[in-house]
């Protein structure tokens, strides 16, 4: 991931086909997210797409923005409609949200704390593969892996797909 600068940041907002690509992927969100959240989604994918684009795997960068944005209006959705979970226990001193039920909580339980700690990474501060597996002390296949392989766990848990 590389850093990015505010001056490459401003370059690549400047660009009008960058910013229409940030309006037709904020657009399908128009009726869940307010104009100012659509607006911080586009920038934040655009920062995202500046980070992580990298020519050499075929994609243009319009495609990679509009991904970017995509999943940040996704995400943002996700933060409106749910509190996140504390997949740390202890360390987190919130009282769950009423919307979350028993089963919920129950189904967290059947994890380890690694696996715990693990899907807080990828899910809730949305590392990366790489990241996560150099954190963990492995590579980025095995970290893809260990989700795969958590997921599997609590579908079979719940008997419910999680679109992931």
């Amino acid at each position: 991931m590389k850093k990015v600068t505010d001056e490459e940041f401003e370059k690549a907002y400047s660009n009008q086909d960058n910013k229409n690509i940030i309006k037709a992927a904020a657009k399908k969100y128009s009726s869940k997210l307010s104009k100012d959240a659509q607006k911080t989604c586009g920038m934040h994918g655009l920062w995202r797409c500046i980070q992580n684009h990298d020519d050499k795997y075929g994609r243009k960068f319009t495609t990679s923005l509009f991904i970017h944005v995509d999943w940040e209006c996704k995400r943002e959705l996700g933060i409106l409609t749910r509190k996140p979970l504390s997949f740390l226990g202890e360390h987190d001193e919130e009282i769950p949200s009423p919307a979350i039920s028993g089963e919920a909580l129950d189904i967290l339980d059947t994890l380890t704390e690694k696996q715990k700690e693990i899907m807080y990474q990828r899910f809730y501060e949305n590392r990366t593969l790489e990241e996560i597996g150099k954190k963990q002390g492995y590579s980025k296949e095995a970290a893809r892996q260990n989700i795969n392989k958590i997921l599997s766990k609590l579908r079979e848990t719940t008997g419910k797909d999680f679109g992931v």
